[in-house]
């Protein structure tokens, strides 16, 4: 038996017409919301760092378009939801793509990368961490997973006692220097954590060879330490381990070679040269002696005259710390003998073209010894008499050549 169905056309209709809404409603989703959630990962569970997790309640600003919007992160520390009285993204049709970028914490603009000062404790430490995420190709049937990393790096301090066994002291404290992108002035100063290492959130910048980065204080008295040329990149974490110690470290000073008396006609006497190459030392002072330690001065010692020098030092540490050296001999130097040298007074010629005699003295300043004078020929004599030189043309001999008389001090010096 064969059985039919005949449905009433009113019935038919009705389904013809369920179709074509079906249909329509394949591009147009009637503004349809987007959902968005944070991507689970490593770097962007990290607004608590304690807990290394978001804590739910965060505020954050979703961008779409030009258009930012106040979502807030759901109980399940994962979902984000348009906060109250906040009109949601939605979708115009199934088929459009969007590209998604979002900040934390929320401002109406993506702030620049500024830090606190004082980030002593973790709500302070908390409100250094600046997080964004970019997400394209966003089709709609889909969470909006955002990949938020950090804008800025993690630095921790690690301060060793060298002195007592590389322990942290408790009371040992950090302070960071000299940084930009704080929102007052250079310092941060850092949490405090319970194995007394010290951690701080800084914006990403580069720092010179020279820069003091961190001061480590403890018992009244505070080291610099200097990590080098670094350059901190943001969702980066660096750690330092930062050993001090009470007990000075020095370079000792060097004896100077190959001195020799520097005294000339414009200063007879010479000038004082230094007998050593410098030392250094950090947290304490280096003097010098000349006498075998008899007195003793910060000053780089001295000498002008040819001679021999023995030299002494000792380092003494400041306050607080210890090491040195006591009266130590470097040995002895030398300045040498230079040679001697002349130098004579104007004279006037007039009258040596002449068959006359002729006689002029001159007096010679000189340094270094006995004056002596000589003459290349008979006719022409030289005599010396302390600084006083005598020259005597005898006769005039027809087509005698210019002579040179020659007039000279010992070679010795002062």
């Amino acid at each position: 038996m064969k059985i039919r169905t005949i449905l009433p056309l009113a019935l038919v209709a009705a389904l013809l017409t369920g179709c074509a809404e079906d249909e329509a409603t394949a591009l147009d989703v009637g503004g349809e919301p987007m959902t968005f959630c944070i991507a689970q990962d490593a770097q962007t569970r990290a607004v608590n760092l304690a807990g290394n997790a978001w804590e739910g309640g965060e505020e954050v600003a979703v961008s779409i378009g030009g258009t930012v919007k106040k979502y807030v992160v759901g109980s399940d520390k994962t979902t984000l939801s348009p906060t109250s009285g906040v009109t949601p993204f939605t979708w115009s049709n199934k088929t459009e793509t969007k590209t998604v970028t979002a900040w934390y914490p929320y401002a109406a603009t993506k702030p620049a990368v500024t830090v606190p000062a004082d980030q002593s404790m973790d709500a302070k430490l908390r409100d250094a961490i600046m997080l964004e995420a970019t997400l394209s190709g966003v089709t709609y049937g889909t969470t909006a997973a955002l990949p938020f990393t950090h804008r800025t790096a993690k630095v921790t301090i690690n301060p060793y006692d060298a002195d007592n066994g590389n322990v942290m002291q408790a009371a040992a404290t950090v302070t960071l220097k000299n940084l930009s992108g704080v929102s007052s002035g250079t310092t941060v100063t850092p949490k405090k954590n319970s194995d007394n290492s010290y951690t701080a959130i800084i914006a990403p910048q580069s720092i010179a060879a020279s820069t003091v980065f961190a001061t480590i204080g403890y018992n009244s008295i505070t080291w610099n330490y200097k990590p080098g040329a670094t350059t901190f990149s943001a969702a980066n974490a660096y750690t330092y381990n930062v050993s001090w110690s009470r007990v000075i470290s020095y370079t000792a000073p060097t004896l100077r070679t190959g001195l020799t008396f520097n005294g000339n006609s414009s200063n007879v006497s010479g000038s004082a040269q230094n007998l050593v190459n410098a030392g250094s030392v950090t947290h304490g002072t280096i003097y010098y002696s000349t006498n075998g330690g008899s007195s003793w001065s910060t000053s780089l010692p001295k000498g002008t005259n040819a001679g021999s020098y023995t030299v002494h030092y000792k380092v003494e540490p400041d306050a607080g710390y210890s090491g040195g050296v006591g009266s130590t001999s470097l040995g002895s130097t030398t300045i040498a003998k230079s040679n001697g040298w002349v130098t004579l007074s104007s004279y006037s010629s007039t009258g040596w073209n002449t068959a006359k005699r002729k006689e002029v003295t001159i007096t010679a300043t000189h340094h270094g010894g006995t004056l002596t004078g000589s003459s290349p020929t008979s006719f022409i004599s030289v005599s010396v008499s302390g600084n006083n030189v005598t020259i005597t043309k005898l006769r005039l001999v027809s087509a005698d050549p210019p002579r040179n008389i020659t007039i000279t001090s010992a070679a010795t010096t002062n």
